[in-house]
């Protein structure tokens, strides 16, 4: 039962439920050491429990605790900071710009790791991945408007929420 909890505590870390969870509480530290927000004491005690919760997930002692399980946490930072800089440096630009320009950092970033991955391939890698290395499958127009629909959804979630923190409120 106890390896079975520490797997769960694993697949959660890496499925991104810890970029999710700590991304409010690196705003929050961010905001208040970056950008001079006032944090009340009631505040501070709640991100305390907050990553303290998150040691418990992540168990650094534990057999399931990889370097890899630290990648969603760096992901929440990085997606924090990108808020913050929207919130205190990005107030006049459109938000479909801000959306464009996230997009293209996901691309570069994208192509990157690929060609990063080709350059390293090892056989091991492609055992363990073969989608990886897998030939392109063409796509029916079910799944064409799948991916079309999801686009354009990302494309309404990003705009909104750099809106969103154009806009907040600052204390």
């Amino acid at each position: 039962m106890d390896s079975l909890l520490r797997r769960s505590a694993a697949d959660f870390a890496l499925s991104g439920g810890g970029r999710h969870y700590t991304t409010p509480l690196f705003i929050a530290v961010l905001a208040a050491f970056g950008a001079g927000e006032h944090l009340s004491g009631q505040a501070w005690l709640g991100i305390f429990c907050g990553f303290l919760g998150v040691v418990v997930v992540l168990r650094p002692g534990g057999d399931a605790f990889t370097p890899a399980t630290l990648l969603p946490v760096l992901a929440a930072l990085f997606y924090a900071l990108a808020m913050l800089v929207t919130r205190h440096h990005c107030q006049r630009e459109h938000p479909l710009l801000l959306t464009l320009g996230l997009n293209l950092a996901f691309l570069a970033a994208g192509s990157l790791f690929s060609v990063l991955v080709a350059i390293n391939s090892t056989a091991t890698l492609a055992e363990r991945a073969p989608f990886l290395f897998a030939s392109w499958q063409p796509l029916d127009a079910t799944a064409l408007l799948i991916v079309s629909a999801y686009a354009l959804l990302l494309i309404i979630v990003n705009t909104g929420v750099a809106r969103a923190y154009q806009i907040a409120l600052r204390r």
